[in-house]
């Protein structure tokens, strides 16, 4: 089973790439109506987006994505320093929900050599379990079962019964066993691949929760509002807890907006009227 892009935590969709800098109003308009909702919600990660594309430090990737086409010239000297004058810094941070589960890979399965091989011919897998007691220490999903080498290596025998004779078979391996870095497999298979069939391994995910999550977003909250950046937020029609939550990430009480149905209208309204009143006064 190959890696679908369905089950990637970083899924390559269009509806889910990030728009890092943009003029045109119609351009905007067309991607968030191609954006679709789904999966877990993560409002850390949106707000350390925000952050991350108004801090300086962000320069020498929206350089790069000047010159690759990927952000129009008329941003080639942006983000501007945090004491730029005349500037004023701004995130309007939105969410319909409340953190809940996120789910990554731990850093020791993210880079580097992992014990799997790849046959240079046909592909096929086989894993090295050295935990494993006895010479059979390499697994082979495509015989479920093990070897003492990986596939590539060798020769193996299968043996067939059938009414009361048994017949052996000598199959020579094609090609070489290659070793897999990390990178190489989660290129081409998934967690849940990884997981059914090598399931003498290690687990490789990380669970973040609710509570590890809103502890982040604080965090990020605390590290702009420190470079004097302005936070809007708005919870829509959220639960009593993740409003509080957004509440202590807005600038003021007076920058959250706990809004319903259509009221999210004069959410935004009166938040583009904050702005427009604060680059009149910069």
């Amino acid at each position: 089973m190959g890696s679908r892009d369905s089950s990637r935590t970083c899924k390559p969709y269009s509806d889910r790439v990030i728009v890092p800098f943009e003029n045109s109003y119609s351009d905007l308009q067309t991607y968030i109506g191609n954006l679709s909702e789904g999966g877990n919600t993560s409002i850390d990660l949106g707000m350390k987006w925000g952050a991350a594309l108004l801090d300086p430090a962000f320069a020498p990737v929206v350089q790069h994505m000047n010159g690759t086409g990927e952000v129009t010239l008329a941003f080639d000297d942006r983000p501007y320093a945090f004491n730029a004058r005349s500037m004023q810094k701004v995130i309007v941070l939105m969410t319909d929900g409340e953190n809940t589960s996120q789910h990554m890979l731990k850093s020791a399965y993210r880079s580097g050599n992992m014990p799997v091989y790849k046959n240079s011919s046909d592909g096929k897998l086989s894993a090295y379990n050295a935990t494993r007691s006895g010479s059979n220490k390499y697994w082979w999903p495509d015989q479920n079962a093990w070897f003492d080498h990986a596939y590539g290596d060798g020769s193996y025998v299968v043996c067939t019964t059938r009414k009361g004779s048994t017949t052996c078979t000598t199959t020579v391996e094609p090609g070489d066993p290659i070793q897999m870095t990390y990178e190489e497999f989660w290129h081409e298979y998934n967690v849940d691949f990884y997981q059914e069939e090598f399931s003498f391994f290690p687990n490789p995910i990380d669970v973040w929760g609710y509570g590890t999550k809103n502890t982040r977003l604080d965090a990020i909250c605390d590290a702009a509002k420190a470079q004097d950046i302005e936070i809007f937020t708005i919870g829509f029609e959220t639960s009593e807890a993740s409003s509080a939550i957004m509440q202590g990430c807005a600038s003021s009480d007076a920058h959250h907006f706990d809004v319903n149905g259509l009221n999210i209208s004069n959410a935004f309204t009166s938040i583009a009227r904050e702005i427009h009143e604060l680059r009149l006064t910069n």
